[in-house]
């Protein structure tokens, strides 16, 4: 069987929108959960979050999630 794995872009900036669209609430839910919880329900792996200039919050909000690998490119 072949292996598929995820990389979920989360790094940028949010210039326009002044802070982190990936934070902000959809339904209760942060935005950054929904493509992970896709990844996951799928069985996708390795499931890899690249995140940049908000590293060390994406980390305390996505942290409840098991088997990610999270990359810093800052």
């Amino acid at each position: 069987m072949c292996k598929i794995g995820a990389i979920i872009l989360a790094a940028g900036q949010s210039k326009r929108m002044g802070e982190p669209k990936l934070f902000l609430p959809f339904q209760d839910t942060p935005i950054i959960h929904y493509p992970i919880e896709m990844a996951v329900q799928h069985k996708l792996e390795p499931i890899v979050v690249v995140g940049g200039k908000y590293y060390d919050q994406l980390i305390r909000r996505i942290k409840t999630f098991l088997s990610l690998f999270i990359i810093d490119i800052q």
